[in-house]
């Protein structure tokens, strides 16, 4: 996982690849809920996630309670259909990669 703080006015970017197991939800928790106190838009870049391990799921929904309308989630196809598959991608700012 890597965070890319913003520049100029851009968005915050949280970049996730390959596999995000238990341990990556735990940091993802700790970043996302770090950003909570500021004004910047934030992304959870995905669009490079194989696999996603159910505890991720539940991070993703605390990410967007604690950032709200500030968070776009960008992810793979996989991630989108886990998403899918319980309904989140209606809840969730969820944007698919072109």
């Amino acid at each position: 996982m890597s965070v890319r703080e913003p520049t100029n006015g851009e968005a915050t970017v949280i970049a996730l690849r390959g596999t995000v197991d238990a341990e990556t939800a735990s940091a993802l928790r700790d970043a996302a809920a770090r950003m909570a106190y500021d004004r910047n838009p934030v992304v959870i870049e995905m669009s490079e996630v194989t696999e996603v391990a159910t505890p991720v799921v539940g991070v993703l929904v605390g990410a967007w309670h604690y950032l709200n309308e500030r968070l776009t989630l960008r992810v793979s196809p996989p991630v989108f259909a886990q998403l899918e598959e319980v309904g989140l991608n209606r809840m969730l700012p969820v944007a698919q990669p072109a």
